[in-house]
């Protein structure tokens, strides 16, 4: 089950992740991005309420049976298993990811400026899969109808 950049915007995220876990059978997994600590009048609908759960897996996953499995460093994606083991932690071979990651994310609870400054520097790079669409986008664009 996919759950991409929407529990930022709700009041409650608690309810959509204990539907979403609900749903799951025992390991199944939810793959999940949500950038609580994005504020910006560009994005006016990320709740600031919201920037508790940034970089906290335990707060917002665990209580629905959700353990982390896999990520990206930054949790974008975040790769979560329901299991039977509400207190279950990451896998050894995941956990300094979900460690470093969660530590640099719940400095966003505070301040968001270094987030944006690396959001803002990996978005210029070429190698970046939303540059690779763009040039798609723009291309299409280009052709005449």
């Amino acid at each position: 089950m996919i759950c991409l950049d929407v529990l930022e915007h709700v009041p409650d995220p608690h309810e959509p992740v204990a539907f979403l876990s609900r749903a799951l059978r025992l390991g199944g997994h939810l793959i999940v991005h949500a950038p609580f600590w994005y504020l910006r009048p560009a994005v006016s609908t990320h709740l600031r309420s919201n920037r508790k759960f940034s970089g906290n897996w335990k707060k917002l996953y665990r209580p629905h049976g959700l353990r982390p499995v896999s990520a990206e460093l930054f949790w974008n994606p975040l790769v979560l298993e329901r299991t039977d083991e509400p207190s279950g932690s990451p896998s050894l071979t995941a956990e300094w990811r979900f460690w470093l990651g969660g530590a640099l994310l719940s400095v966003g609870r505070y301040w968001t400026t270094p987030h944006e400054l690396v959001q803002r520097a990996l978005s210029r790079r070429e190698w970046r899969p939303w540059n690779e669409l763009q040039t798609i986008l723009d291309k299409s664009d280009s052709k005449p109808s």
